[in-house]
């Protein structure tokens, strides 16, 4: 706001809708830092440089970019995309009267002359009882913001040592007492070719701008009556609640004409109503409380005896098989366009959203732009600090950058990447030996697939040997002999041989299957029985025979 004030444009929304000429942009200008401009439709513009040029944007262009620019900030915060927007726009954005200091002047007037009829009191003449009567109505109006009921003002000793008190209410009156609010009202008009109608306040001095017009309204499609005569054409305006006026329908009243054998001669009767419609006034139960008179309905039959006696006298006086014309009436809606005061056109409109689209490009190259460029700043301090630092072993004579980093990069991570590879060759060599004593952990091992893991191992350990040697003898300066993609690529191709070969499972062995065991049929199964249980061996101990062996022999008398 402060370097670039010429081109920082902030509380512009009070431009909208404003010409130029309006008293109120004039006194507006002393205000802002930025230029105002006259546009060719007469409303005000905003004078800016924009890449490297004078731009001159309506209020409309200046709104979008900032509702652009929240939509980008909402996107980013939220993580999603924003499709909806909505604008409020409050009742004192165009009436300057609606202020609380209007209002306190409102109520103070309302009172001073409540007063003055009331207890015959010059408020005005003295100071102190006005300022008196100021804070009261201060607080009164704080008040009736939360109440809509009956609010008592009351002030003792206000004047010559009188009480005065006195009422007052939030009702509103927006429309005149007595007033059909909201109401429609039916034009009728007689016209060839399409029509503009123009709507304008009937009050100028009670406008808060001096542009008295409210909108155009063209009436589309009309055409003349097949005999070259005026059509006619019923135009529909309305007011609706909230006191905005348009026009909502117009229709054209078609005449067809057909010669028909019926003598007497039929008219449809919307038709006759219409006929004797010019302007009619839609109000609220209007039609429903208005009875048709005696009065018309005696013209009404005067008209039917007339008709009838002179239906009869062209009976007798024309033959029977006479054609009389018949006379039918059709309604066909015609399209309505409306232009209200300072509103952009569809094609005004499709220009301002290209250009918009076009601006929007544009941010977005000069924000690639400048992340570019500190991208670039940032790189060149990263590299002046660490090329006397980390990077000071591997800087060569040539004036670029990145080779320096990514031999910086490739000593950093290849130790790494080797000590991984002979750790892996160095598993796979164990494993190799174990296979070879017949280890039960590996006996079950295909030797034609050890001896593929053998050659792998042993091929992959001369590639890491070379390349070492090789990268011993190479400078810090030049580029490495061997990067660490090839030797992921190493590690990754001798796991894939390795692997799968050394991880394979031992096969299950399976036990040997029990015979079945048959029921027993006629004593024990399978040797039950056969060694009698403790009772029946100390019973089968008492009640056995002695054997031959174990008898004894008597005893002999050895002389």
């Amino acid at each position: 706001v402060i370097s670039n004030a010429k081109n920082t444009v902030q509380g512009f929304k009070r431009f909208h809708g404003r010409a130029f000429s309006d008293p109120f942009v004039e006194a507006e200008k002393s205000n802002i830092a930025y230029d105002v401009v006259q546009l060719p439709t007469g409303l005000t513009g905003i004078k800016v440089t924009y890449m490297e040029e004078e731009r001159n944007f309506t209020t409309e262009q200046v709104t979008a970019m900032l509702l652009s620019k929240l939509k980008e900030t909402a996107e980013s915060v939220l993580k999603k995309p924003v499709v909806d927007c909505v604008v409020s726009v409050l009742a004192t954005a165009f009436d300057t009267t609606l202020g609380g200091r209007k209002f306190d002047e409102v109520l103070v007037n309302h009172f001073c002359e409540e007063f003055g009829k009331k207890y015959k009191l010059d408020i005005k003449s003295k100071i102190r009882a006005l300022l008196r009567l100021s804070q009261e109505c201060e607080k009164l109006k704080k008040l009736m913001s939360a109440n809509a009921s009956d609010l008592p003002l009351s002030i003792e000793c206000f004047m010559n040592d009188i009480d005065v008190s006195g009422t007052m209410n939030s009702d509103c009156e927006v429309f005149p007492k007595n007033h059909a609010a909201p109401f429609s009202k039916v034009l009728t008009f007689y016209r060839k070719e399409p029509f503009t109608l123009e709507a304008y306040y009937s009050s100028p001095q009670d406008l808060p701008y001096p542009d008295p017009a409210i909108a155009q309204f063209s009436v589309q499609k009309v055409t003349p009556q097949s005999d070259g005569s005026s059509s006619k054409v019923k135009v529909k305006v309305r007011v609706n609640v909230h006191g905005i006026f348009s026009v909502s329908s117009a229709s054209l009243v078609e005449v067809h004409k057909s010669e028909e054998n019926e003598e007497p001669m039929e008219t449809d009767q919307n038709a006759k109503e219409e006929e004797k419609m010019q302007v009619d006034q839609e109000e609220p139960h209007a039609e429903e409380q208005q009875p048709q008179t005696p009065a018309e309905n005696k013209v009404e039959s005067e008209e039917m005896e007339t008709s009838q006696a002179g239906s009869k006298d062209k009976k007798t006086d024309q033959p029977p098989q006479a054609k009389k014309a018949k006379v039918k009436t059709s309604t066909v809606d015609l399209p309505i366009e409306s232009q209200l005061l300072w509103q952009l056109d569809r094609e005004m409109l499709g220009l301002y959203t290209e250009n918009e689209g076009k601006m929007i490009m544009q941010d977005k190259l000069e924000k690639e732009r400048n992340d570019a460029k500190n991208a670039v700043e940032e790189y060149v301090y990263e590299m002046r600090d660490k090329l006397s630092g980390e990077y000071e072993k591997f800087v060569s004579e040539d004036n670029l950058g990145q080779p320096i980093k990514t031999r910086f990069q490739e000593s950093e991570e290849r130790p790494k990447l080797f000590e991984e590879l002979g750790k892996q060759i160095q598993q796979y060599m164990k494993v190799i030996s174990s296979f070879k004593n017949k280890e039960d952990q590996y006996e079950h091992l295909d030797a034609a697939d050890m001896t593929k893991v053998e050659k792998s191992t042993n091929e992959a350990m001369e590639w890491m040997n070379s390349k070492l040697n090789l990268q011993n003898k190479q400078s810090l300066t030049a580029d490495p002999v061997v990067k660490t993609k090839e030797i992921e690529a190493k590690i990754k191709e001798l796991t894939s041989i390795c692997s799968p070969i050394i991880s394979k499972p031992k096969p299950k062995v399976e036990p040997p299957k029990e015979e079945p065991k048959h029921a027993e049929q006629n004593g024990p199964v399978d040797g039950q029985g056969d060694s009698p249980g403790p009772q029946a061996a100390e019973q089968g101990a008492d009640t056995a025979v002695p054997s031959d062996a174990d008898k004894k022999l008597p005893e002999m008398d050895i002389d």
